[in-house]
């Protein structure tokens, strides 16, 4: 298992199991499809411009340098081989820090830290996508889907997270608003944009909080 940061009151049923409940079917974490989130750099291959922050490989979320709100629903650190853009090899995966010992050890590229985090987007006033923004909670529609980071992109989003637990230990991640930003990183002749989780003063309505909190994914 990776490690999961705290992101929720652990006080609810899952809604899986609540579903499961109601329509008399199973329904494992497997059975579940989460959209992937990319950010598009200079060498993506999809027609979107760059540091936009994409959906499923087909819609626009938000564009580079704007700031737009979200709930993280979770936070799961795992380690991985640091093997170079250029190197066609898949990098091993660790779950937990004596895996990734063992790893760094074995392997010749040696290991880093990356996350994967779920976010929830709701949809912008006046801007209708139901196709985009298809997950009803209330009155209202989000955007799901889950965004792998790493280096730099760890740095300015799980290492907030976690910042955020260690200085706020009765306040659940969950329980705020959260901003994202794609943002442009330079160093030398090369430059690529990361994504930023930002926390503010501003607690999640209370439909949305009873839905993150049950969240397991």
């Amino acid at each position: 298992m990776s490690e999961e940061l705290i992101v929720k009151n652990e006080t609810k049923e899952s809604p899986l199991e609540i579903s499961a409940n109601l329509n008399n079917m199973h329904i494992d974490k497997e059975d579940i499809d989460l959209p992937r989130l990319n950010i598009m750099q200079k060498t993506s291959d999809m027609d979107f411009e760059v540091g936009s922050l994409v959906i499923d490989k087909m819609h626009e979320i938000t564009q580079r340098d704007i700031k737009i709100d979200c709930v993280v629903l979770s936070a799961a650190k795992m380690w991985r081989e640091n093997i170079p853009f250029e190197v066609e090899e898949m990098p091993e995966i660790r779950y937990t820090k004596e895996e990734a010992r063992a790893l760094e050890i074995e392997s010749q590229y040696g290991v880093i830290e990356f996350a994967e985090i779920t976010l929830l987007f709701p949809e912008p006033e006046g801007d209708s996508n139901p196709e985009v923004y298809d997950f009803p909670i209330a009155d209202k529609r989000y955007a799901m889907g889950r965004i792998n980071v790493q280096k730099d992109g760890y740095k300015n989003t799980y290492k907030r997270l976690t910042r955020f637990a260690l200085f706020n230990p009765t306040t659940p991640i969950n329980s705020r608003v959260w901003q994202f930003e794609t943002q442009l990183m330079t160093r030398g002749k090369h430059s690529w944009f990361i994504p930023t989780l930002t926390a503010t003063e501003e607690h999640v309505e209370e439909p949305v909080g009873d839905f993150a909190n049950t969240f397991s994914l």
